[in-house]
């Protein structure tokens, strides 16, 4: 049974577990995943990920000729001034998706143009980058929680990767994504579709919900990866 995702909690949690880690790193290290980064970098876009996307929220932005016309903040320089930035627009961010209307129609990268769409994406991107932060550090990391990055790896499937593709060749052939802590699969046609899954492929890619996410976002390898992403490059 598929567990029902509290996607303002998770974005929450993973924030959380984000900055209480950036607090303890140095900001000039480099971070493994994001390698022209440091975790001041790292802790900058995290929350300007956060205050563009509520400010776009907010001001109901619905197509991309309105998004030179938004208000955004500028960076602090002060290290502690940007983790305190970062945490507020958190704040900022759960507070704004929590009175907006999911199926408020707004401007996004995806084919799906709604707040919903932003609410469960920023999900992936507090995660993924929660790890990154972890990764930067001697403490170490820990997964991203199954059903979280199970249903991730759906929006990454479904939305993320057919945005990222365009107009990209046809993959080789056609490709099973195999969670084995969670009863999740997916498989993928030729030309990038989701189809329903239970059938056969030519490839299957298993792994755990967290390791196949942090692999489609080229965190980790995983055999069989690339075929999923085709040409594309996610870095």
């Amino acid at each position: 049974m598929i567990r029902m995702i509290d996607y303002r909690a998770a974005i929450e949690s993973e924030s959380a577990s984000f900055y209480d880690t950036a607090e303890r790193a140095s900001p000039t290290r480099k971070v493994p995943g994001c390698p022209d980064w440091s975790v001041s970098d790292l802790v900058w876009h995290l929350a300007e990920v956060h205050h563009f996307w509520g400010s776009l929220i907010e001001q109901q932005v619905t197509s991309v000729d309105d998004l030179n016309s938004m208000d955004l903040a500028p960076r602090p320089q002060e290290y502690d001034e940007l983790l305190a930035f970062g945490r507020d627009n958190v704040v900022r961010l759960i507070d704004i998706l929590g009175n907006a209307d999911p199926s408020t129609r707004v401007w996004t990268w995806s084919a799906q143009k709604d707040v919903a769409f932003i609410e469960r994406h920023q999900v992936q991107e507090a995660a993924v980058h929660r790890w990154d932060m972890q990764s930067a550090t001697p403490f170490g990391t820990a997964p991203i929680d199954g059903e979280i990055a199970a249903d991730s790896i759906d929006e990454f499937l479904r939305l993320t990767l057919p945005a990222w593709r365009g107009e990209k060749p046809e993959l080789l052939g056609t490709v099973t994504v195999r969670c084995t802590d969670v009863d999740r699969e997916w498989l993928i046609d030729r030309d990038g579709t989701v189809l329903v899954s239970g059938g056969r492929s030519d490839l299957a890619v298993t792994g755990t919900s967290s390791d196949l996410l942090l692999a489609l976002y080229q965190r980790i390898p995983l055999d069989g990866i690339d075929a999923v992403l085709g040409v594309v490059d996610v870095t």
